[in-house]
């Protein structure tokens, strides 16, 4: 769809004048200052609109719906901010905006596209994009830098807008594609809203690395598990996943191409337990092989769709520490294989080295 509206000046107007609600002026007013001086956000007519955005060395078209594209309301009926003023914000201020209104009834999935949306736009010969859940560090980051430097377009989602900015300006510094989205994957919309935003700024959606997850009780005794950390271990670990791959499959299926890699862990092996403790965290990577294997088995009449677990491994990272055996590249080697196997590779499985490891 098309976000030029030949109208978008006249309900520009109308927001400036009646500033839609308290909340809402507030957020536009933080844009305005944002945006390095491109003026604001209230236009009366279309010529103003057209020329603040060519004092700022936007190319003319000659198209003055093209100065008037705007940002979709929830509704999906009224735009709300000029699109191309966005454009002119540097990738930083429009990830930090949209952090801000990621929480405002003002917000849509189409709103953070422009913000988040980087200089060269959707390219629709990008062979491969991927969304990885918590790909601002660590393994996750690994996984990007190597699935970055094999050709595919990488989009970060990141809790923290500022560190997925930070992130991908480290890919691009290095020639990389890659663009960040606002994921939450807590919150089921936010897993939506990064789907859709990640479709957005791709064309696609084929690879989903479920890389996300927390562990709160390491090492503490079964029998003095917090019921609170397991509840909010399984919603990070197993819910946000499955969040995320209910919203990517429907795309996946569509093009009928797909690689959903869910990353896990030996500590989650029935057949490899050893030791007691750190329930939470073990039990969350149990069912998170649980529901991998399931979706494989839903998805048997779709063979280009695999959907794996990996283990990475004991690794340097904020969970891992600094004495673990592994770094970030080396814990990701299993999980870039399992997000670009060819066609006819496993599926329902769990690996660790390339190889399969014990449920």
């Amino acid at each position: 769809s098309t976000f030029h509206d030949a109208h978008g000046a006249l309900h520009v107007q109308r927001i400036a004048e009646t500033g839609v609600d308290v909340h809402g002026q507030r957020q536009f007013d933080t844009l305005a200052q944002a945006g390095d001086g491109v003026g604001d956000l209230g236009h009366s007519n279309q010529a103003e609109v057209g020329s603040t955005v060519g004092r700022k060395g936007d190319a003319g078209t000659g198209d003055e719906s093209q100065f008037e594209a705007g940002l979709l309301n929830q509704q999906g009926t009224q735009p709300i901010v000029d699109a191309r003023r966005l454009q002119a914000m540097t990738g930083r201020q429009r990830l930090a905006q949209c952090a801000r209104m990621r929480h405002t009834r003002t917000f849509s999935s189409l709103y953070c596209y422009y913000i988040n949306m980087s200089d060269h736009g959707p390219d629709p010969h990008t062979a491969r994009v991927a969304l990885i859940s918590g790909g601002n560090r660590g393994i996750g980051y690994a996984c990007a830098q190597a699935l970055a430097a094999l050709g595919i377009h990488v989009v970060i989602g990141s809790r923290d807008a500022d560190h997925g900015a930070a992130a991908v300006e480290r890919l691009r510094t290095d020639g990389l594609r890659a663009d960040t989205v606002p994921l939450d994957v807590t919150d089921p919309q936010s897993c939506a809203d990064a789907v859709q935003v990640t479709q957005a700024l791709g064309g696609r959606l084929d690879v989903l690395i479920n890389n996300a997850g927390i562990a709160l009780d390491q090492w503490v005794p079964t029998q003095a598990l917090d019921l609170d950390s397991l509840r909010r271990t399984m919603e990070t670990n197993v819910y946000g996943a499955l969040s995320l791959a209910q919203h990517a499959l429907p795309i996946m299926r569509a093009q009928g191409y797909g690689r959903i890699v869910n990353v896990s862990s030996e500590l989650g092996s029935l057949g490899e337990s050893q030791l007691g403790s750190s329930a939470a965290y073990r039990m969350s990577k149990t069912a998170l092989n649980m529901m991998t294997r399931l979706l494989a088995l839903e998805l048997k009449n779709e063979p280009n769709i695999l959907i794996n677990a990996g283990a990475p491994g004991w690794v340097q990272t904020d969970l891992g520490g600094p004495d673990a055996t592994r770094t970030p590249a080396q814990g990701a080697k299993t999980l870039v294989w399992l997000a670009t196997l060819p066609a006819g590779g496993p599926s329902g499985g769990f690996f660790r080295d390339e190889a399969p490891y014990p449920w």
